[in-house]
């Protein structure tokens, strides 16, 4: 039988990923917020190892290029072979 604490556990892990999908999301959807949103967000902030790889993606790509879009994260990932990490190209355009 489960106490109390497995089950808050699940539900803030669940809140917690929603709330990782949103922000990047929001950070591949509304690209003139991207640079604050880079600045003020870590990787290492994630809890979800595939949000964090997106999130390291997103850091790189934007100093690159001073943008980000959905292809350049799918890209850059596939480039460093962490794309199946983050659960495809399918999963980024879920994100969005």
């Amino acid at each position: 039988m489960k106490d109390a604490r497995d089950v808050v556990d699940c539900t803030q892990n669940a809140g917690i990923a929603r709330i990782e999908r949103e922000l990047v999301g929001t950070a591949l959807l509304f690209p003139e917020f991207a640079g604050e949103l880079l600045d003020k967000v870590k990787h290492e902030h994630f809890f979800s190892h595939a949000h964090s790889l997106i999130w390291k993606s997103l850091i790189s790509v934007f100093a690159d290029t001073g943008v980000v879009t959905a292809s350049l994260i799918i890209n850059d990932l596939e480039c460093k072979n962490e794309i199946a990490a983050v659960g495809g190209p399918s999963y980024i355009a879920a994100l969005l």
